[in-house]
């Protein structure tokens, strides 16, 4: 899919140019991106989600419809980080 190969190390990924990614290594794994309705967030939703993780994106805009472009291992949910309900209804 995607040109770069990830490599998952202490929670940071790291992206090798010219190589190809390594499909599946996020597997059975579960990511959760904050602010990831567009821009970077989305892109590392698409990412996370290319190297086979589930994704959960959360953001306080509408992320429906990036979630719905990766398909059925992404959800989105309603998330203001500065909050603790916000967190709440993330259960």
């Amino acid at each position: 899919m995607f040109a770069t190969r990830c490599h998952v190390t202490a929670g940071y990924m790291a992206f090798v140019p010219g190589e190809e990614m390594v499909v599946g290594i996020l597997d059975g794994k579960v990511a959760l991106i904050r602010e990831a309705a567009r821009g970077q967030g989305a892109a590392e939703a698409l990412l996370l989600a290319a190297a086979r993780a589930r994704v959960v994106l959360g953001d306080v805009l509408d992320g429906v419809a990036v979630a719905s472009s990766i398909g059925d291992d992404a959800t989105y949910v309603h998330l203001d980080v500065t909050s603790d309900r916000g967190w709440e209804s993330c259960r």
